[in-house]
C-alpha cells in the first residue's frame, strides 16, 4: 500500500463520512423519502458500513509509521500546526456566516467561542470532535512509534486493553449509568484512538497488505476465499448496529480489500481527488446538511440526490478553501524567508 492508495482510501472515508452525517440522525428521516426495511430506512442502515474515524486513524498510523521508519523522527509540530490552521481558516469562513444566518445559535458565550476555536469542545459543529484528540495523538506519535519499535506486541496488547476499557466507560456514560467530566471524556477518546492507530502501524511495519496481495495472487482459490471473507464481514457489519471491535475489523478488511483488488483508472483518479481535499471537506460538510442549509439540502427528498448535492457543495467549498490556504501559506512562507 503506497501514498496513492492511502489518499484514495481517504477519499472513500470522506464520502462515507458525508453519507453517515446525512442519514444517521433519527429525525432527519422525516425530511426525505426512502425505502424501509423492518422499520428502518435503507440509507440509515447503510451508515453502518461507513465508520470514517476508524479509516482516518488506521491510515494515519500507517502513514506516520512509513515516515518514521525512513526518518526515525516526524516533524509533528509542523503537521499539527498545518491541520489546525486549515481548521481555523474554515472556522473563520463559516462561523461568521453561521452568526449571520443563525444568530440564536452562534456565537454564544465567550467560553463557548473559545472552546470551539481551540477545538476543545466543538458545539458549533459536532463533526469537529475528532480534531483535538487526533492532534494529541499526532503530537505524541514520535513517542508512540518509538515505544512500538521496542515493544511492538506489548504496545498492541496494551492499546487493545485501553480501547476495551475506554469503550466500556464511554458506553456506560452514554447510557447514563455513570457521569464523567468532559476532560475525562476527552482522555477516553484519545485512548480509544490508540488501538486503531497501532493497527495502522502494524499494517505498515509488518507489510500486511503486501503479504495478503502476494497470497491472493498465488491461487485462484485464494481469491475466492479472500472475497468470501470480505463479503461475510461486510454482511455481518451491515446486519448490526453494534460496533465494538466489529467496526475496526470491518475497516481493516475494507482497507486490505481496496489495496489488493484491481480498480479502474477513473476510479483511482476520482477517489484521489476526494482524498486530496478530504480534510477541508470534513471541516465544512456538516454546515450544509446539518446546520445552515438543512432545509435546502433535504428539499431534494431522495437520499441519492441529497447525498450528491451535499458532496458537490462540500467538494467545491473544499477546493476553494484549499487553494486559498495554499496561497496564504505561500505568502507567509515567502515573507518569513525574506525576513
Amino acid at each position: 500500500m503506497d501514498k496513492q492508495n492511502t489518499t484514495q482510501i481517504k477519499g472513500i472515508a470522506i464520502l462515507f463520512m458525508i453519507w453517515l452525517h446525512c442519514f444517521h440522525i433519527g429525525w432527519f428521516t422525516e425530511l426525505y423519502n426512502d425505502f424501509t426495511f423492518m422499520g428502518n430506512h435503507l440509507s440509515s442502515i447503510l451508515t453502518r458500513l461507513t465508520g470514517p474515524v476508524e479509516f482516518y486513524i488506521i491510515l494515519s498510523g500507517y502513514g506516520l509509521y512509513c515516515l518514521y521508519s525512513k526518518k526515525q523522527k516526524i516533524i509533528v509540530w509542523a503537521r499539527a500546526k498545518k491541520l489546525y490552521l486549515l481548521f481555523l481558516l474554515c472556522f473563520t469562513i463559516f462561523i461568521p456566516l453561521a452568526c449571520y444566518l443563525k444568530p440564536d445559535m452562534y456565537p454564544g458565550s465567550i467560553s463557548t467561542f473559545i472552546s470551539n476555536i481551540t477545538a476543545w469542545h466543538t458545539t458549533y459543529n459536532s463533526t469537529w470532535w475528532f480534531l483535538f484528540p487526533y492532534i494529541v495523538i499526532l503530537l505524541c506519535s514520535n513517542y508512540i512509534l518509538a515505544l512500538f519499535e521496542r515493544h511492538n506486541l506489548r504496545i498492541l496488547y496494551i492499546s487493545g486493553l485501553t480501547y476495551i476499557a475506554g469503550y466500556m466507560t464511554s458506553w456506560l456514560s452514554y447510557h447514563s449509568y455513570i457521569q464523567i467530566p468532559y476532560i475525562l471524556h476527552q482522555c477516553l477518546v484519545i485512548l480509544n484512538f490508540l488501538f486503531p492507530f497501532i493497527i495502522g502501524v502494524c499494517l505498515a511495519k509488518f507489510h500486511i497488505t503486501e503479504s495478503l496481495k502476494e497470497w491472493y495472487n498465488k491461487r485462484v482459490t485464494n481469491k475466492y476465499v479472500f472475497i468470501s471473507i470480505v463479503l461475510i464481514i461486510t454482511c455481518i457489519r451491515l446486519c448490526t448496529s453494534f460496533d465494538f471491535l466489529l467496526q475496526i475489523i470491518y475497516t481493516l478488511t475494507f482497507i486490505c480489500a481496496y489495496s489488493i483488488l484491481p480498480h479502474y483508472s477513473v476510479t483511482r483518479k476520482t477517489l484521489h481527488m476526494f482524498g486530496s481535499h478530504s480534510t477541508s471537506m470534513w471541516f465544512v460538510h456538516a454546515f450544509f446538511n446539518m446546520y445552515l442549509f438543512t432545509d435546502y439540502i433535504y428539499a431534494l427528498k431522495y437520499p441519492i440526490f441529497i447525498y450528491v448535492f451535499c458532496v458537490s457543495l462540500s467538494l467545491m467549498s473544499a477546493m476553494i478553501i484549499d487553494k486559498l490556504f495554499e496561497r496564504i501559506t505561500n505568502i507567509v512562507f515567502i515573507n518569513n524567508k525574506l525576513k
